[in-house]
C-alpha cells in the first residue's frame, strides 16, 4: 500500500524527540507500516529540520512556515498556512490512501481524499467538544469548536479511536458505531528490556504538555505537602507550553528549586533514562485521550498515581500497577504519593503489575490492525 499520513509534528531521523502523544503514536506506527508498505509523512516545517528526508524507511515531506518544535498548539495563522500548503503537497502525491490524525489534519485528509478519490480516516485521540473553551481559551476554543464541528460534519471513511471512552464520545456526537474501530497506543518492548537501577533520591516523575488542563501546579503543591513531612523524593516535569515560568515561579516561591527539575525537547534515549529512573509516574491532568507514558512507565517497572479519569481506569484495566487520586484534590495526591513512597510492599506489588500490563501493548501489534482497516477500504 501507499500510505499518506498527515502529523502536524514529527520528529527529524537525525535525533528522535517525541513532543506528545500523537507524535509519538504517528511515529512507531509509520515505522512499522513501512517495512511492509510505501509510508509518506506530510507534517510541519520544523525550525532545524530538513523539509525532506527518509528516517526508519518513512519518506517525510515538511511544509508551511517554519515552526518551533514544542507541544503548544501555536499562532493559528501559522497552523492555516499549514492547511493550505500540506493539501496542495497531499493532492500532488500518488497514495491509496490517507489518514489525519489531529483536529487540523483531518481537514487536510479530507480534502486530499476529495481530490484523488481515496479513501481517508480519521485517528482520533479525543472529542473536544464541550472542552474546547477550558483547554484552548476564548480565541483557540473558538477555532478548535469550530474545526472538530466540520471534521465531525464531514466524515471519514473510518474513525480509528484510540480507546473506549473516545469512540463513546464519537457516538455521542452522532458518528456511527460502524464506522469507528478502537486501537489502544502501545509501547515498542525492545526500548524495554534493559535493567535500570532507581536512583536516590526517589524520583517523581511527570511527563506532561505545561498547559492550564494538566494540572501540573496541583502536583507541585502536593510535592511541598511531602517536602515539609520530610519524605526524601525529587521532582521532575518534562514538557513544554504556557505553564511553564507560572509552574517555575510556584516552585520558587515554595523554595523548593532545587529539588524540582524541568525538562524539554529530549532525545528519546535521553527521555527513556529520566523514566525508567524514576520512582514514580504522576499525572494530574482532568482531560486525557489515552496516557501513553503511562503504558512506557508499566513498562519500566515504575509505578503511577493518576488522576482519577475514566480513560486511566480504562488502559489501566480498573488500576492495575498504580494508585489513583480525587481529581484536583491536592491532599489526596500527596496521600497517594506518599503511600507508594513509603509502602515498599505496596510498591513492589504495582510494579509488578505493571510490568504486566504493558505486555498487552505493542505498536508492532498495533501497526497490524491499522493495516488492516487500510486494505479493507482500498
Amino acid at each position: 500500500m501507499k500510505i499518506l499520513i498527515l502529523s502536524e509534528y514529527f520528529p527529524s531521523g537525525k535525533e528522535l524527540k517525541l513532543s506528545g502523544g500523537v507524535e509519538t503514536r504517528n511515529y512507531y506506527v509509520a515505522k512499522n507500516l513501512s517495512k511492509h508498505n510505501k509510508v509518506t509523512i506530510i507534517a510541519s516545517n520544523i525550525y532545524g529540520q530538513k523539509q525532506k528526508e527518509n528516517a526508519s524507511g518513512i519518506n517525510i515531506i515538511r511544509v508551511g512556515k517554519k515552526r518551533d518544535y514544542n507541544a503548544t498548539t501555536g499562532s493559528i495563522l501559522d497552523r492555516l498556512i499549514f492547511v493550505k500548503k500540506a493539501i496542495n503537497k497531499g493532492k500532488s502525491l500518488d497514495v491509496d490512501i490517507v489518514e489525519g490524525t489531529n483536529f487540523i489534519t483531518h481537514l487536510i485528509a479530507k480534502r486530499i481524499s476529495q481530490k484523488n478519490k481515496i479513501p481517508v480516516v480519521y485517528w482520533y485521540p479525543d472529542v473536544f467538544i464541550g472542552q474546547w473553551f477550558k483547554t484552548s481559551g476564548a480565541i483557540g476554543g473558538t477555532f478548535g469548536w469550530f474545526l472538530e464541528k466540520y471534521n465531525l460534519l464531514n466524515k471519514a471513511n473510518i474513525f480509528i479511536s484510540i480507546s473506549k471512552q473516545t469512540t463513546n464520545k464519537l457516538i455521542k456526537n452522532r458518528i456511527s458505531s460502524k464506522i469507528i474501530k478502537t486501537i489502544p497506543c502501545g509501547i515498542e518492548p525492545g526500548e524495554f528490556k534493559q535493567k535500570i537501577v532507581k536512583v536516590s533520591p526517589q524520583v517523581i516523575i511527570c511527563i506532561s504538555r505545561l498547559v492550564p488542563y494538566k494540572n501540573i501546579e496541583d502536583l507541585i503543591w502536593a510535592y511541598a505537602l511531602l517536602a515539609k513531612k520530610n519524605i526524601k523524593c525529587s521532582l521532575k516535569i518534562v514538557g513544554t507550553g504556557p505553564e511553564e515560568q507560572k509552574l517555575r515561579n510556584i516552585s520558587s516561591m515554595l523554595k523548593l528549586n532545587n529539588s524540582i527539575k524541568f525538562y524539554k525537547n529530549l532525545p528519546r534515549k535521553q527521555f527513556l533514562k529520566l523514566l525508567q529512573t524514576s520512582y514514580i509516574l504522576c499525572s494530574t491532568s482532568s482531560v486525557e485521550g489515552f496516557g501513553i507514558n503511562v503504558i512506557e512507565a508499566a513498562a519500566s517497572g515504575v509505578p503511577y498515581v493518576l488522576s482519577n479519569l475514566g480513560v486511566f481506569n480504562e488502559i489501566t484495566k480498573k488500576g492495575l500497577g498504580g494508585l489513583f487520586f480525587k481529581t484536583r484534590d491536592v491532599k489526596d495526591l500527596a496521600d497517594q504519593l506518599e503511600v507508594l513512597l513509603t509502602d515498599k510492599y505496596l510498591y513492589r506489588k504495582k510494579q509488578k503489575e505493571a510490568l504486566s500490563l504493558a505486555k498487552t501493548y505493542d505498536w508492532k501489534k498495533i501497526s497490524f490492525e491499522t493495516a488492516k482497516i487500510y486494505q479493507s477500504l482500498i
